[in-house]
């Protein structure tokens, strides 16, 4: 079993690879390793007694098995990130529209035209 402490820019992508390779994964909330660290006392902060420590709350504790989430499913995750994005986005550039100079409001609003077209389109084609 591979565990560790994951950091959220390369947790997936790490996780699918060695899952894609066989092994056994589990990804460990940090919260839990660290109660687990106050547990033994632990103080000693190196990447070393870091290592030996998720060892040991691994044969303890005996964290779940990760399993990858669905292709359809991480789709549907990135469309909703993507929409939210667009989303605030557009809000943004609405406020923006209440203090614009005409130039400004001008740009704001070709900009808010191109991102309707390109969100409509997108929705159109899924």
């Amino acid at each position: 079993m591979l565990a560790w402490k994951p950091l959220a820019f390369w947790r997936e992508a790490l996780a699918e690879f060695l899952y894609g390779e066989g092994f056994c994964v589990s990804i460990v909330n940090p919260a839990r390793i660290k109660g687990f660290a106050k547990s033994e006392l632990l103080r000693t902060k190196t990447d070393s007694v870091d290592a030996a420590l998720i060892a040991r709350f691994c044969a303890a504790m005996k964290p779940s098995l990760w399993t990858p989430t669905a292709p359809e499913v991480k789709e549907l995750q990135a469309l909703l990130r993507w929409l939210e994005s667009v989303t605030e986005m557009m809000t943004s550039e609405q406020n923006r529209l209440e203090t614009a100079t005409p130039t400004v409001a001008a740009l704001t609003q070709e900009h808010r035209r191109v991102s309707q077209t390109a969100t409509t389109t997108n929705q159109k084609t899924d």
